[in-house]
């Protein structure tokens, strides 16, 4: 093949070296971008969870622990004596549909 002055153009090799370049750093990057997902703090765990001395006495009873089906009976009887349609505070549920 006879090469004239005026022929342009990138070699095999060249585009191979490119392509190989490119793609190192494109696993670098993606390395570098997986461990700072991994390291960032999840939002569950960066909101503390309120303990029994932070919750109020009237916004949830304690739930009795459930080991046979008689205890089973006792707490179903017990949500059912609940009258939720007596709450008028959707304060929650309002917040709710706004965040979503």
């Amino acid at each position: 093949m006879k090469i004239s002055a005026n022929m342009n153009g990138f070699s095999l090799v060249t585009v191979v070296v490119i392509v190989g370049v490119v793609g190192v750093l494109g696993l670098v990057g993606y390395n570098v971008y997986s461990r700072q997902q991994d390291d960032k703090p999840t939002a569950s765990t960066s909101q503390p969870t309120p303990t029994n001395d932070q919750a109020n006495s009237d916004d949830v009873a304690e739930a009795p622990e459930i080991k046979d089906t008689k205890d089973l009976d006792e707490a179903e009887k017990a949500l059912d004596a609940v009258n939720v349609e007596s709450s008028n505070d959707d304060s929650q549920l309002t917040q709710d549909l706004a965040a979503f």
